[in-house]
C-alpha cells in the first residue's frame, strides 16, 4: 500500500486522512468518557435508593410486628 502511496504521490491526501481519522476517534473516547462518568454515580444512587427502600420496608414490618427483628437478617 506505502509504494502505490508514494507512486501517486498520495502523501498529502493519506495524512490527511488518518488525521481526520485520528480527531474522530479521540472525540468518541471523550464523548465515551463522559457518558462513563455521568452513568456510574447514577447507578450507585439506583443501588443506594433500592438497599434504602428495603430497608425501610423491613423496618416497617418489624415495628408493625409483621416480622420478627431476628427475620430481618435472612
Amino acid at each position: 500500500m506505502l509504494p502505490a502511496i508514494k507512486t501517486f504521490t498520495r502523501e498529502a491526501e493519506e495524512s490527511e486522512r488518518h488525521r481526520s481519522q485520528g480527531n474522530r476517534i479521540r472525540g468518541l473516547t471523550i464523548q465515551q468518557l463522559k457518558i462513563e462518568a455521568r452513568l456510574g454515580p447514577a447507578i450507585q444512587f439506583i443501588a443506594a435508593v433500592g438497599i434504602v427502600a428495603v430497608l425501610w420496608i423491613a423496618s416497617g414490618a418489624a415495628t408493625g410486628h409483621k416480622l420478627a427483628p431476628a427475620e430481618l437478617g435472612s
